[in-house]
């Protein structure tokens, strides 16, 4: 049986003739010269790796603790969805840990008795670490080929999407560009056969150095660097400067949701004929609970995000054929 999971299989609707010469081949179209009607159907990918790189220097303890108590805006999402997911937690203080995964078990994935509280407890670093945050670095330790084939060796999967999620009041202070963690995030996770990136970064952090910022830590400062990684991967940054985490944390599982069920179509389509099925119910077109299209791309929002074990459809008539 042919497996592979990134990549959209097409499926006939009533005007195409499909033929799959092997496993491995290509999948070849008969299209009636009055017809370019053709639709397309997938099971996404569930593969999620969530790694948490968490600043524990020195104001930052009440950072974790809301963290760790408001976790039920994001894991809800990944368990509502049945995503299949790995959570790791790594520090800042490159010094003390260099990117080694942190908590027991260090992996937290879907036969985890728990995952909350587990979670909650690996995130608690406390406020001990180095002053000075390498971020930046700690993950690039941390998905070195010796930390994943020893300390941290069960945490990533070649099928998944690699998240990364900045906590940090302050800027990343490790050696080099943002862009060489960029290339080094694109050579561990090359791009997907859709083109989008097999990885995505989000900051909960300072955003600026606002006076609000500075009262929760006079060092507070703009996490610049962070927010360069994920302004190249399209995640989110959200503002760390609060007593209330429930909109970063729904922000980011939302965007993260979003990115691993977008449909990739294969064909630029008349977006007047573009028809959208889950589990074969017809979905609107609509920004908060529908769908909403883009650059080829079928981007899924609100009630209308798909679970793992759904089965969506398109019907479209394409532009080209």
């Amino acid at each position: 049986m042919c497996k592979d999971k990134w990549t959209i299989k097409g499926v006939v609707m009533l005007v195409l003739t499909l033929t799959l010469s092997s496993c491995g081949g290509q999948l070849q179209f008969s299209v009636p010269a009055s017809s370019e009607n053709f639709g397309q159907a997938v099971k996404y990918n569930d593969q999620v790796d969530i790694l948490w790189v968490v600043d524990d220097s020195q104001t930052m303890a009440q950072h974790q603790n809301r963290l760790a108590a408001q976790f039920d805006y994001f894991m809800d999402a990944l368990l509502s969805t049945k995503l299949n997911y790995h959570l790791g937690v790594i520090s800042t203080d490159r010094g003390a840990y260099n990117g080694q995964l942190l908590g027991n078990p260090k992996v937290i994935n879907l036969v985890t008795t728990n995952p909350k509280s587990v979670f909650g407890q690996n995130v608690k670093l406390g406020s001990g670490g180095s002053p000075v945050e390498r971020g930046l670095a700690s993950l690039d330790d941390a998905l070195s080929p010796g930390m994943l084939s020893g300390l941290n060796s069960g945490f990533l999967r070649d099928e998944a999407l690699l998240v990364v999620i900045f906590l940090s009041d302050e800027n990343d202070h490790s050696t080099g560009q943002a862009a060489d963690y960029i290339n080094m995030l694109d050579q561990l996770k090359p791009r997907l056969p859709s083109g989008a990136r097999g990885w995505m970064a989000n900051f909960i952090g300072s955003l600026d150095n606002s006076p609000v910022c500075q009262s929760y830590g006079a060092d507070a400062e703009a996490g610049v660097r962070y927010m360069d990684v994920v302004s190249a991967s399209g995640g989110i940054s959200e503002s760390i400067c609060t007593s209330d985490l429930s909109k970063a944390l729904t922000s980011v599982r939302k965007r993260i949701v979003e990115v691993i069920t977008q449909y990739h179509l294969a064909k630029e389509p008349f977006l007047e004929t573009l028809q959208v099925f889950i589990n074969g119910i017809l979905i609107p077109q609509n920004s908060d609970n529908g769908w909403t299209y883009a650059n080829k791309i079928v981007t899924f929002h609100g009630a209308s995000i798909p679970t793992s074990d759904a089965v969506v459809s398109v019907n479209y008539q394409a532009k080209e054929l």
